[in-house]
């Protein structure tokens, strides 16, 4: 399973980080999200990046210390915070920007897919986060409807909330 993200229906609105660091910290904190929602300027989109839970997952291979590994029940990459450093290869190494460094203990924050029940998805009010076992077919399709709205110009203003 995977969760992929639409921009299109992105408007920004940053729930999804917010259920992420509440389910996974107790806390409503952003910078804590295992999700983050990033702006891109010039298309005038927002897109949740996610972990895309890659089949050869560079992160996995790089790390000196071993501390990630694949979730053998939801196939999410999962961090061994026991063996973390805080190195931050991992974040050089993924080339989709999904880790992070957790703001509190340095360690290494990716998402885990919340055990199989992802609240970014449960919470999103625009249904702009899918979680799928389907993905090859939706991600082919996004990646191809993105690369076709970039060629474009585009007149799409962020919706104010």
């Amino acid at each position: 399973m995977r969760l992929v993200a639409n921009s299109e229906l992105c408007r920004g609105c940053r729930i999804c980080e917010l259920a992420c660091s509440f389910f996974n910290f107790g806390v409503f904190n952003p910078k804590k999200s295992r999700i983050r929602v990033t702006k891109l300027e010039e298309p005038g989109i927002d897109i949740p990046v996610v972990c895309r839970q890659c089949e050869k997952c560079k992160p996995i291979t790089d790390c000196p210390t071993g501390a990630l590994k694949k979730d053998e029940e939801t196939g999410a990459v999962i961090v061994d915070l026991e063996r973390c450093t805080g190195c931050g290869i991992c974040l050089e190494a993924c080339p989709f920007g999904a880790i992070s460094l957790n703001p509190e203990n340095g360690l290494a924050n990716v998402c885990n897919l919340c055990n199989g029940s992802p609240k970014c998805v449960e919470w999103c009010p625009n249904e702009a986060l899918v979680y799928t076992r389907n993905f090859s077919i939706i991600g082919q399709k996004k990646r191809v409807e993105y690369a076709e709205m970039l060629a474009k110009p585009t007149l799409r203003k962020w919706s104010i909330l």
